[in-house]
C-alpha cells in the first residue's frame, strides 16, 4: 500500500516524507522520533521483539528488572500486534514490519527497517527533520540507555539458547558507547553491562568473555573494559584461542581518536605485550603495516602518533622488519626506518627516544630533566599538529 503511494509521488519524494513526518501526531512524536533514531542508528534491523520491549520498559522502569519469566507464544503474540500498531502510528509507514528467514519463531522472526534506503537518507539528511528529531527526543543519552536495557531483556528471553546472540551484543556494545559518552551513565550501564555477560554465558553455554571483552575493545569502552578486568588475571592473552585484546583494539578499532590512544593505553599498561605475535606479525608490527599511518597523519590525526609511541615506550621491538605496499616499502625495511620515514623527523624522534633499550643506552635524565623533555615534546607534537591543520585548512 505504502510503496504504491511513494510510486504516486516519484518527483516530490522530499516533499511526501515530509508531510508523512509532519502528520505525525504530538502524541506519538517522542516515540516517533526514539524509533527513528534508534533505527537509523543500529547495525541492522532491530527485531520487532524488542521494539516491544523498549516501550514495555519505558512505560515501566522496573519492568526488565521484575520480569523473570519468558514470554509465551499468546503474549508474544498481543506484544507484537500492539507494536505493528504503534508503528503505523509513529512513523507513518515509513518504517515497516519485515518477515526474515532466520527463524520460524516469532521472537526473531519479524524485524523493523525503513520502507526504502531513501527514506533513510531523506531522515539523515533533511535539517527540517533533524529539527523535528531534536524537538522531540529525550535526553539523546537516555534513549541509548533504554536500547541497553531492552537488548539486555532480549537476551534474557531467548527462547532458543542455539542461537548466537553476536547481533544483539553488537547493538548493545553500539548503544553503550553512545550512552557512555555521559560519564553519569557508568552506574546504569556498568550493571547492565554485567547482567549481559552473566546471562550470555550461562544462557548461551559460550565464553561470554570471548567475544564481549573483543567487542568492548573494537568499539572503545573504556569504562566496560575496566568492569572486566576484575575477572580475568591475563589481559595479554586471557584466551588463547582468540585475537588478542591489543590486536584487536590496534586493528579493528570502530574508528580511531582519542578512545583508541585510550583503550590501547590501558591494555599496555596492564600487561599486554607489543611483541606479542599473532597471524605472523607482532602486533607492533600489524599497526605499522596496517594501519593507514600517512592517511592519518594527513588528516591532521594526532593518536596514531601517541598510539605508535606507546607502543615503542612498552617495549616494542624496534629491530623487526615493516613491510608496506607504498614503492621502497614494499620490501621491508627496520622499524626506525619505517617510523622516519611516515612520521615526520620531529615526531620519529620523540617517537624512537622514548624506546626503553635506547633510554638505557643513553642514560635516565634527572626528574627535572625529564619533565623539561616530556614539555618540549608535548610542545613540538602539537606545534607540529597545528601546522597541518593550518595547511589543509588554508
Amino acid at each position: 500500500m505504502m510503496l504504491q503511494r511513494l510510486n504516486q509521488f516519484p518527483e516530490d519524494l522530499e516533499d511526501f516524507f515530509q508531510q508523512m513526518i509532519e502528520s505525525i501526531p504530538a502524541l506519538y512524536r517522542r516515540q516517533a522520533v526514539r524509533t527513528f533514531v534508534i533505527t537509523m542508528s543500529a547495525p541492522g534491523p532491530l527485531l520487532l521483539t524488542l521494539h516491544s520491549f523498549l516501550d514495555c520498559i519505558e512505560d515501566d522502569p522496573e519492568f526488565f528488572l521484575k520480569r523473570t519469566e519468558k514470554l509465551g507464544d499468546t503474549e508474544l503474540l498481543r506484544l507484537h500486534e500492539r507494536m505493528r500498531r504503534q508503528l503505523e502510528g509513529r512513523t507513518k509507514g515509513l518504517l515497516e514490519v519485515v518477515s526474515g528467514l532466520a527463524s520460524e519463531h516469532p521472537y526473531y522472526r519479524f524485524t523493523v527497517d525503513f520502507l526504502h534506503r531513501t527514506v533513510k537518507d531523506f531522515l539523515q539528511s533533511s535539517s527540517k527533520v533533524q529539527s523535528f528529531m531534536t524537538d522531540g527526543q529525550k535526553e539523546a543519552s537516555e534513549v541509548w540507555v533504554l536500547l541497553c536495557q531492552g537488548v539486555l531483556f532480549e537476551v534474557k528471553h531467548s527462547p532458543f539458547p542455539e542461537i548466537h546472540p553476536h547481533h544483539p551484543m553488537l547493538v548493545f556494545m553500539c548503544s553503550a558507547a553512545k550512552a557512555l559518552q555521559d560519564p553519569s551513565n557508568d552506574s546504569v550501564i556498568i550493571p547492565v553491562f554485567k547482567d549481559l555477560e552473566h546471562c550470555v554465558a550461562t544462557t548461551f553455554h559460550l565464553q561470554a568473555d570471548l567475544e564481549l571483552q573483543q567487542l568492548v575493545c573494537q568499539h572503545g569502552i573504556l569504562s566496560l573494559l575496566r568492569s572486566m578486568c576484575y575477572d580475568w588475571p591475563n589481559i595479554s592473552d586471557p584466551f588463547p584461542e582468540s585475537q588478542p585484546l591489543l590486536r584487536t583494539a590496534l586493528i579493528d578499532f570502530e574508528g580511531g581518536g582519542p578512545q583508541q590512544f585510550n583503550i590501547v593505553t590501558y591494555l599496555l599498561e596492564n600487561g599486554a605485550q607489543p611483541n606479542q605475535r599473532w597471524g605472523g606479525l607482532s602486533h607492533f608490527q600489524a599497526y605499522l603495516e596496517e594501519a593507514c599511518i600517512s592517511e592519518h597523519l594527513e588528516e591532521g590525526d594526532s593518536h596514531c602518533f601517541q598510539i605508535v609511541a606507546a607502543l615503542v615506550a612498552h617495549g616494542a621491538d624496534l629491530s623487526v622488519m615493516v613491510t608496506s605496499d607504498r614503492g621502497s616499502l614494499a620490501h621491508g625495511i627496520p622499524a626506525p626506518v619505517f617510523i622516519s620515514k611516515v612520521f615526520p623527523p620531529e615526531l620519529a624522534a620523540i617517537i624512537l627516544e622514548g624506546s626503553p633499550s635506547r633510554k638505557a643506552a643513553q642514560g635516565q635524565p634527572s626528574t627535572s630533566g625529564r619533565k623539561t623533555q616530556v614539555a618540549s615534546r608535548r610542545a613540538a607534537v602539537r606545534s607540529w599538529f597545528r601546522q597541518r591543520l593550518g595547511r589543509k585548512n588554508a
